[in-house]
């Protein structure tokens, strides 16, 4: 049978199919990390921070942070089995094409038309699997699926830009990230449920494991001295999760858009760190790669205890790649040139080191309430400032 019927040309050309012209991008074997080791699956146990501040309220809580997750939690029942609300994978498969390339384009389109604002697609490396049997919440792991397609989604630009990356507003802007990237996820899983496939998600409601291996190996992103996954149009200022699934499908190349040199350079993440967790030195193995390694203990005890106790992005905040001209409006003449993407970090990091590294909109365009919980009531700390919790 004839399956390229009229009308589907876009799952058999070449066109952009997202907003962002990752197509253009170069694309190499293997992730610009270095594997210089064997890459063994880690704990979700072992990012918890040991131990609090005994100082800090315990009953402190950021209201917005506490709607989303309200909302998250009615819409998708976190204190449930989510596998009891998901469809039975159909007995008879659906009639896809059986083109592989063809297929991965289609799913692609689902995602975009779902509201990702990158999607790719990777065989599952072995460090994006937890090794404990259960996730964080005691639901059992199990992927046993050779592929991944893997969701990227943007948080809100205009808010975090307003934010110091280490006030109330941090945290808001990554969990509308997660729900948004949640509906996502468990849509595309769903649909392919019903049509037949068994898949399994990775997303804040179901984490079965790290998602920064996948963002590296769909060619989303590469690694950066944040110690995280970097995306060449829209920075570290972004959220990810995936469907795993058997579903034949082409897989991406990584990317290499020269950010290993740009990081060895840069260290603006480093001098705007608060607890200092980040690595101002060279690059050190870690689980089988060669990279930055953050200090996560430092990071999670500084997001904890701090004034607002609403975690802190200062990082991705100020890294020159999350900036104002990337929106998809600004690359619809970009040719794949590497140079001229530089240039436009390399002026925002002036611009930042002009202001030592404070934002002015930060001052100018927060449009929400510092509010925490104390006490049982909402109140508005005495330090709503970047210069008062200096202090």
């Amino acid at each position: 049978m004839n399956y390229k019927m009229e009308y589907r040309d876009i799952l058999y050309n070449d066109e952009q199919l997202g907003p962002y012209p990752d197509h253009l991008l170069k694309r190499v074997d293997k992730i610009t990390t270095e594997f210089v080791g064997e890459v063994k699956r880690s704990s979700p146990t072992q990012f918890r921070t040991k131990g609090k501040d005994p100082g800090k309220k315990k009953d402190e809580k950021v209201v917005l942070r506490e709607a989303l997750c309200n909302v998250r939690d009615y819409l998708c029942g976190r204190d449930e089995d989510l596998n009891t609300k998901r469809s039975a994978p159909a007995k008879d498969k659906a009639l896809f094409p059986d083109d592989p390339r063809v297929m991965a384009r289609h799913m692609k389109s689902l995602g975009y038309f779902l509201g990702a604002d990158a999607v790719g697609i990777c065989e599952v490396p072995e460090g994006a699997i937890y090794l404990d049997e259960f996730d964080l919440s005691g639901r059992p792991v199990n992927v046993p699926f050779k592929y991944a397609i893997v969701f990227l989604k943007r948080k809100p630009m205009t808010t975090t830009i307003a934010s110091s990356g280490y006030d109330y507003m941090y945290d808001p802007c990554s969990h509308i990230a997660y729900n948004q990237l949640g509906m996502i996820s468990e849509s595309v899983s769903e649909y392919l449920r019903l049509c037949g496939w068994d898949t399994q998600v990775n997303n804040v409601f179901y984490n079965a494991g790290p998602v920064t291996p996948l963002i590296l190996a769909a060619g989303l992103g590469e690694g950066s001295r944040l110690g995280i996954a970097l995306n060449p149009f829209f920075g570290a200022n972004m959220k990810g999760a995936a469907v795993y699934t058997d579903l034949p499908m082409e897989v991406d190349k990584p990317i290499d858009f020269g950010l290993q040199e740009y990081c060895s350079n840069c260290h603006i993440c480093y001098d705007a760190c608060r607890s200092k967790a980040i690595c101002n030195g060279e690059k050190t193995e870690h689980n089988g790669y060669k990279t930055w390694v953050i200090n996560r203990q430092k990071c999670s005890a500084f997001g904890q205890n701090h004034v607002f106790g609403a975690g802190c992005g200062r990082c991705t905040r100020v890294c020159p790649w999350n900036r104002p001209d990337s929106t998809p409006e600004h690359f619809k003449n970009w040719n794949g040139s590497i140079e001229d993407l530089q240039a436009s970090v390399n002026r925002r990091a002036a611009y930042l080191r002009e202001h030592d590294l404070h934002d002015p909109e930060e001052k100018t365009n927060k449009w929400w309430f510092d509010m925490v919980r104390e006490e049982g009531k909402f109140i508005i700390p005495a330090a709503t400032s970047v210069t008062m919790l200096d202090e």
